[in-house]
């Protein structure tokens, strides 16, 4: 069943885009809004908090919009973000290594690096980047704060 509303949902996006494409900004508008609907009535369904939110023709559409949402893995992309624009203002390689140690990684969280690096090892930067945004990997993330950048660094960037 979860891989129809995903598939519904993809189906809408991609149909929204289609006729946007091809229409006038009223007609657009008027898509961007059903797709709003029809978004906040699926998502209604799921026993779980979950908003969205898209901007067409300088218009913001969201559902859910009066509710908290933290912002979980999405800090990722702002870490690496700030650690890539540290390392070029001093002038550090993404490819310098890091000496990681056993202890330094939780084994009950999400954590694909921990296959080749549990153990502990040598780790490059650009490898722990790689890991926390393309595989979400927490404990590349947690190593870039603690080693790396802090989260004052990365809130202030």
């Amino acid at each position: 069943m979860n891989k129809l509303k995903t598939l519904l949902v993809a189906v809408a996006i991609l149909f929204l885009q289609a006729n946007m494409s091809a229409n006038s900004q009223s007609k657009n508008i008027f898509y961007a809004e059903q797709l709003v609907d029809h978004l906040t009535q699926l998502s209604d369904t799921f026993p779980a908090e979950v908003g969205v939110a898209f901007s067409i023709e300088g218009e913001t559409f969201e559902t859910h919009n009066n509710r908290h949402f933290p912002m979980m893995s999405v800090v990722k992309f702002y870490q690496a973000l700030a650690i890539c624009n540290r390392l070029n203002e001093t002038e550090i390689p993404i490819f310098s290594t890091i000496q990681i140690e056993p202890e330094e990684l939780m084994k009950d969280t999400w954590s694909p690096m921990l296959e080749f690096y549990g153990n502990g090892g040598k780790i490059s930067i650009d490898k722990l980047l790689e890991y926390s945004l393309v595989q979400s990997d927490n404990n590349a993330c947690n190593i870039l704060f603690d080693r790396v950048l802090g989260t004052e660094y990365t809130e202030n960037h």
